[in-house]
């Protein structure tokens, strides 16, 4: 029998079977068209959904609608009690602060720094005081005028010469409070007017060497 009208016979190499789809030559190995968008991506030319559209708010604003920086206060710093603050450098210090915007928490460390700088500076102006007033005491103890026989009399006589000029006002306060009275120069030259005063020396007036004046304080002491 003729193959082609046989029922039972297989049909041609290189047929696909009857009911099976054409296979795909194009496709991937597990399956799929090539040139197929993966799996979730919504085909090309597609529209975003609604909820994807963006909104009038959040088109760029233009330059003006930017809010305003908020403006910049300093702050007040603290200082110690009882310190003396220089103002010309607080004034500085406030002006550097405003400059760069510090913080409260920025600012502060630094009025604290100053702070212990003009402390010790105060410290140190108080020691050296001090020990100027020590070698003066000293230097007059071992003035054979103060330490002495005499050593009384010679002040007696410095206290003469410091009572002259006493009711100047000021003069108590420099000589008392700012310790100048220690000065071992001061005292020689109260001890010196002091001097002139006792002697109560005269000079003679005139040719014929008859009567005479008191010397002044400035010729006693000026006189060579």
């Amino acid at each position: 029998m003729d193959p082609e009208l046989d029922p039972n016979a297989a049909p041609p190499a290189g047929d696909p079977p009857a009911g099976d789809p054409p296979a795909n030559n194009d496709g991937s190995f597990l399956g799929g068209l090539a040139g197929d968008p993966p799996a979730g991506d919504p085909p090309a030319g597609d529209k975003p959904a609604e909820g994807d559209k963006p909104t009038e708010g959040d088109a760029a604003k233009p330059e003006g609608d930017k809010p305003a920086e908020e403006e910049y206060v300093a702050p007040e710093l603290s200082w110690p009690e009882g310190l003396e603050v220089d103002q010309e450098f607080a004034g500085e210090l406030g002006e550097y602060i405003k400059t760069n915007k510090l913080s409260a928490e920025q600012a502060q460390p630094l009025a604290d720094l100053a702070a212990k700088a003009f402390d010790k500076w105060e410290n140190t102006l108080i020691e050296q005081h001090t020990n100027t007033i020590a070698a003066w005491k000293q230097e007059i103890a071992s003035d054979p005028l103060f330490s002495g026989a005499d050593a009384a009399a010679n002040k007696a006589i410095v206290d003469k010469g410091v009572k002259l000029v006493q009711h100047i006002p000021g003069v108590k306060e420099l000589l008392g409070e700012n310790d100048l009275g220690n000065n071992p120069v001061l005292v020689r030259v109260f001890h010196e007017i002091g001097k002139r005063l006792s002697e109560d020396k005269t000079i003679s007036g005139g040719s014929s060497g008859k009567g005479g004046t008191k010397a002044s304080l400035a010729e006693q002491l000026y006189k060579d």
